[in-house]
């Protein structure tokens, strides 16, 4: 990888934006905190879809279109989503690599950032392999991918304030709901346990 160079000096550099545009862009940024890319997209100075192939050309990082890529739940799973958010950092898949290396490959609107790399890295205990996408799909996928993610300390902490009756009542009426088992297996199940 490259040594970092700030972005938007780099699409300066090679004519993309302007330098009147950039500076627009970075009263912004420190006004609102996003990132710089971001940032110079909303603004209308660079579509995302060239902003996108800039920086996969630039740092040598594949690129990824998040609306055909399936994400895999047991890769979002290896990250906890505030850690994942935190570093804009979407797992996308998990594979392993002879000899028995695991892989994780990661999809992120900012290649550059090195620490979120060795965060994830560090994390999951995993060989990390980032994929660019834009930030607009990062957001809209990183969202849907963690929708229905809970993280096991909450879930536990929930479980040990609720009252007893109530969760059971709660836990059957979603395992109904989701058509898991249904009120038949239920009774056949009590009526075991009733035996024993």
């Amino acid at each position: 990888m490259l040594p970092q160079v700030k972005l938007g000096e780099l699409l300066m550099q090679r004519g993309l934006i302007t330098a009147e545009q950039l500076h627009t862009g970075l009263a912004k940024q420190e006004k609102l905190g996003c990132r710089i890319g971001s940032i110079l997209v909303k603004l209308g100075y660079i579509n995302e879809e060239t902003l996108l192939h800039f920086l996969s050309m630039y740092y040598d990082v594949p690129q990824v279109d998040l609306r055909y890529t399936e994400i895999h739940p047991n890769a979002v799973r290896m990250l906890d989503a505030e850690i994942a958010q935190f570093y804009m950092v979407l797992p996308i898949r998990f594979m392993e690599r002879p000899p028995d290396e695991p892989v994780l490959i990661v999809a992120t609107p900012d290649p550059t950032n090195v620490d979120a790399i060795d965060k994830v890295r560090q994390v999951t205990g995993c060989m990390v392999e980032p994929y660019v996408c834009s930030f607009g799909m990062f957001e809209v996928y990183f969202e849907e991918a963690y929708r229905d993610y809970v993280n096991p300390q909450n879930l536990a902490n929930l479980i040990a304030v609720t009252d007893p009756e109530i969760l059971i009542k709660a836990l059957t009426a979603i395992l109904v709901g989701k058509k898991v088992i249904t009120c038949t297996d239920l009774k056949g199940a009590i009526a075991e346990i009733e035996k024993e």
